[in-house]
């Protein structure tokens, strides 16, 4: 501990004893005593890793049939190892084989070069679909046998107006290598009969639609048109069904399979094709590899999409990056100055923190030849900070550092990926509630966001101290013996943390901090705890996801 040898200096050392006191900090910590990941010391220098076979195994004992697994060797080293690859016709989802169904091209080829029209399918993966197929050209027509035959007529022997096969009709006269009926004879069913024409239609049937032979050798114009949504087959309207890509656009299906219920009410399997490039399909949308998985509705770091990470202080709702509300001032700060006024104080003076009895204040001071420190650097009581940076031990004991100063409402005087943070704003006997200092944002996804002996903590200030819930890089210790699911406390981690690979979080029974493990995807959760799963924590921690039991 430092002796006090002036008032300036008792006030500032009374500022850090009271804030490591009340997160539980010791300044005569010694970090040398932290234990290393793992159980190792830092001068361990003879570890013998596992062999490529060796760690091979762990696919197997994991239950990994494909894909590359990135594993933790025994001395700390990160390692890829092949679990294998897939047969034809199936594809590598989350290390395991699934079986890739055909497209709705190739089903149609396999049926007939021509196919057209809906036909139903029973494809290699052993699911029922229906594949529009599509339609046929102009000079053709979609056969009964469901591929594309030409339009046309063969003449020979026929008269009058005969239907073509394509709702049009072909006048098999004398020019067209068809026959003249002589004058006692007349067209009947396209043959020349004797006598005259007796069963001639004169109208279509009411509902009909198009054209039909009048049977005397002409045509008959039927008044019925079909709506929007129909076609005339056989004279009579019938609901057009969507084709499978309109089903996939009206339901924002980019890949795979789906269920979906066409407008002719007909229950459908719809294929929607596979992902371009290398993107991977997960349910049923097309994303990088990167984020399979990802709750894109939630997911602080991806939100509506992979990769659209929200601003430090918004939050992901329904996709969309919402600013978080942050309370109003608590009042105002005693003393003779604001940190953000640069007239406040006199040109030789700059407005700091002091303190008077218990309570907080702003005053301008003067400006000492030791207070040079730029932001980061270490500092004390005898070698201050420059201007507008304050001297705090909020993440490690006995540590201090020249720290942004800040306001809580809106983070003012913070950089991008900082946020503002004032764990004893709450104190009663202060009135130190409106400023805060700036912290580095970290996430608890990433293993090498915090340095040696830190960890990536849910902020325990939140709510009062800051009104960002985000994380941060904190002291962390007193995790011997600790497992997962095992308790640990974020306002004392430096004493009551958790071991390597895990971090301290709200996700026990009534939000009681509990060791987890984060993770990217369920892949991450294997081997970890009998079945569990990937998930997205509740608000207001959604930039976390957990391993958590299925």
């Amino acid at each position: 501990m430092h002796t006090c040898k002036s008032p300036k200096f008792f006030a500032f050392a009374l500022i850090v004893c009271l804030m490591t006191t009340l997160v539980g900090c010791n300044l005569d910590y010694d970090v040398d005593d932290v234990p290393f990941p793992n159980g190792t010391d830092a001068g361990d220098t003879g570890c013998t890793p596992e062999s490529d076979s060796e760690l091979q195994s762990q696919c197997e004992d994991q239950e990994l049939e494909c894909g590359t697994l990135t594993v933790t060797d025994r001395c700390d080293a990160e390692r890829s190892v092949d679990c294998g690859s897939c047969d034809d016709g199936y594809t590598c989802a989350q290390h395991q084989c699934v079986c890739q169904p055909e497209s709705n091209q190739q089903l149609c080829d396999a049926h007939h070069p021509d196919a057209c029209g809906i036909i139903q399918f029973e494809d290699h993966c052993g699911q029922t679909r229906h594949v529009d197929c599509g339609g046929c050209d102009t000079d053709s027509h979609c056969g009964v046998d469901q591929f594309c035959q030409g339009c046309g007529v063969d003449c020979d022997g026929k008269c009058g107006m005969v239907p073509d096969g394509c709702g049009d009709f072909v006048d098999c006269s004398d020019s067209s290598g068809g026959v003249s009926c002589e004058t006692n004879e007349s067209c009947q069913n396209f043959e020349c009969v004797p006598g005259d024409c007796t069963d001639l239609i004169e109208e279509c049937d009411p509902g009909f639609c198009g054209q039909i032979p009048d049977q005397c050798g002409g045509i008959v114009d039927c008044d019925v048109e079909c709506g929007e949504d129909e076609i005339c087959v056989d004279n009579s309207c019938e609901c057009a069904p969507e084709s499978d890509t309109e089903l996939c656009d009206e339901h924002s299906i980019e890949c795979g399979s789906f269920s979906a219920t066409d407008r002719c009410g007909t229950e459908r399997s719809v294929s929607c094709g596979d992902c371009p490039g290398g993107d991977v399909c997960d349910n049923n949308q097309c994303i990088p590899p990167d984020c399979t998985g990802r709750d894109f509705q939630t997911d602080f770091e991806n939100c509506g999409e992979c990769g659209n990470r929200c601003a430090v202080d918004e939050y992901c709702v329904d996709g969309n990056c919402e600013p978080q509300s942050c309370p109003q001032s608590q009042g105002d700060m005693s003393g003779n100055c604001e940190f953000f006024d640069d007239e406040a104080c006199e040109e030789d003076q700059h407005c700091s923190f002091t303190i008077g009895g218990s309570t907080f204040f702003q005053n301008c001071v003067s400006i000492s030849e030791e207070d040079d420190n730029e932001e980061g650097d270490s500092c004390d009581f005898t070698s201050g900070c420059v201007p507008g940076l304050q001297c705090f031990s909020w993440n490690q004991a006995g540590t201090q550092q020249c720290v942004p100063v800040c306001r809580r409402d809106d983070h003012h005087g913070c950089n991008v990926g900082e946020y503002c943070i004032n764990p004893y704003a709450n104190d009663s006997e202060t009135t130190f509630d409106e400023m805060g200092v700036c912290q580095q944002r970290c996430s608890p996804q990433d293993d090498n966001a915090c340095s040696g002996g830190l960890r990536c903590t849910a902020e325990p200030a939140f709510p009062e101290g800051t009104c960002h819930a985000n994380f941060r890089c904190l002291f962390n210790g007193g995790s011997s013996g600790k497992s997962e699911g095992d308790s640990c406390d974020r306002m004392n981690l430096n004493n009551d943390g958790c071991p390597a690979g895990l971090s301290c979080f709200p996700a026990g029974p009534d939000d009681q901090d509990i060791c987890v493990r984060p993770c990217e995807s369920s892949d991450d959760c294997t081997g970890s705890g009998p079945s569990q799963e990937c998930v997205n924590a509740d608000e207001p921690w959604q930039a976390m996801r957990y391993c958590s039991p299925v």
